[in-house]
């Protein structure tokens, strides 16, 4: 599910102007969703906070559940997720349950400075329970930046 491809035109019933705003699909998915992003935030805060408070980007692993075996792009699903990791696309909640979009944000700001996305190499299908699994990666055994950047710096064809 991506957060911009899923978006539909509607036009209030008494005219007016149009406005665009996310899919039924995307809608669907925020809504039912919700309380498992709110219910994992506080974990999640706990534990981003080490890497906060040295001005580190998070390096954040996706691994994908899937519904169907259809393939698909990262970029859509990565970017819902972390719209709902912003608490961006519960903002439409905030109305119903007030300070909801607050209450359910993991991280302040999804941006290049602030989060470092990785996608699991490898996704697995479960219809009955498609989705995301997120871990932040403190302490992952192959994750060292500075280390992987000398890699890919140093061997065959890598670029300087």
């Amino acid at each position: 599910m991506s957060s911009k491809n899923s978006r539909r035109l509607v036009t209030p019933k008494g005219g007016g102007k149009p406005s665009v705003i996310q899919s039924k699909a995307a809608d669907g998915y925020v809504n039912a969703t919700a309380h498992l992003w709110a219910q994992h935030a506080d974990g999640f805060r706990r534990a981003a906070a080490e890497w906060h408070k040295d001005g580190r980007r998070l390096p954040v692993l996706f691994a994908w559940v899937r519904a169907t075996v259809q393939t698909f792009d990262h970029t859509g699903p990565l970017e819902m997720a972390l719209d709902c990791m912003t608490g961006h696309k519960f903002r439409q909640l905030d109305r119903r349950y007030p300070g909801f979009s607050k209450r359910a944000a993991w991280i302040g700001d999804d941006d290049v400075d602030s989060v470092v996305p990785y996608m699991h190499p490898v996704w697995t299908v479960d219809a009955q329970n498609p989705g995301v699994h997120v871990f932040l990666l403190d302490r992952h055994p192959w994750y060292d930046m500075d280390g992987i950047l000398a890699q890919m710096m140093t061997t065959e064809g890598g670029k300087k």
